[in-house]
């Protein structure tokens, strides 16, 4: 990466200590140089280093949206997608049945230089009536590698996803992964296709009415 030159603004009238990381009146309008850092990082102020700057990464969560418009649906028990149209607004749901476990999936691309260590899910639904209950939603994960050596139609692994009761319609409910965070350990890697599932488990809730996803948020981070 190239050098970087800094150059100090006067700042007050103080007696130059000479202590380094400190800009004394003799350093006044003096310009620094410092260099190393890779690219996408960026400089930034350090009493502590002798040229009073250093490299920092910042930080980077990727975050993908899930969309009902986006999902793939199987052949068979899979969600109706439609557009319901309200007095106000007009939205796509995938409406979940209460008879039958229904499941749709997506399919996310890991960043380029950029190694997830967690992962999180976030649904946002809300109930088709003015019902209580909860639903009992499930999440399936799956990196595949580009190149192999997975195959793309392979099993994943399942996490549950917290509960939370609904008790009107209308009304949005919004629930995460039930740890706060799905493990990465499973090989997920700088870009990886990553295949996500969302399921409901009907034999497990018990809202009895359709559940209408409205969307899903993936988000990646390098650190818990």
């Amino acid at each position: 990466m190239a050098d970087v030159v800094v150059t100090n603004p006067t700042c007050s009238a103080i007696t130059d200590q000479g202590v380094a990381g400190e800009i004394g009146p003799a350093e006044w309008n003096a310009a620094s140089t410092f260099s190393g850092g890779v690219s996408g990082q960026v400089s930034v102020r350090d009493t502590g280093s002798a040229t009073g700057a250093s490299w920092w990464t910042p930080t980077v969560k990727p975050v993908t949206p899930l969309t009902p418009v986006a999902a793939n649906l199987p052949s068979a028990a899979m969600p109706a997608r439609s557009t319901i149209t309200g007095t106000n607004w007009a939205y796509d749901v995938l409406d979940y049945d209460a008879a039958a476990s229904e499941s749709a999936s997506w399919h996310v691309r890991v960043p380029a230089g950029f190694t997830p260590v967690t992962a999180n899910l976030e649904l946002y639904w809300l109930s088709q009536w003015s019902t209580e209950g909860t639903v009992a939603w499930t999440a399936t994960f799956r990196p595949v590698p580009t190149g192999g050596p997975a195959c793309w139609d392979g099993a994943g692994v399942t996490a549950a996803v917290a509960a939370l009761a609904a008790s009107c319609a209308g009304f949005i409910l919004r629930q995460q992964v039930t740890s706060g965070h799905v493990p990465c350990s499973s090989g997920w890697a700088a870009q990886d296709m990553v295949q996500v599932k969302v399921a409901r488990d009907v034999a497990s809730d018990n809202l009895g009415t359709d559940a209408r996803f409205l969307l899903a948020v993936l988000s990646m981070a390098s650190s818990t």
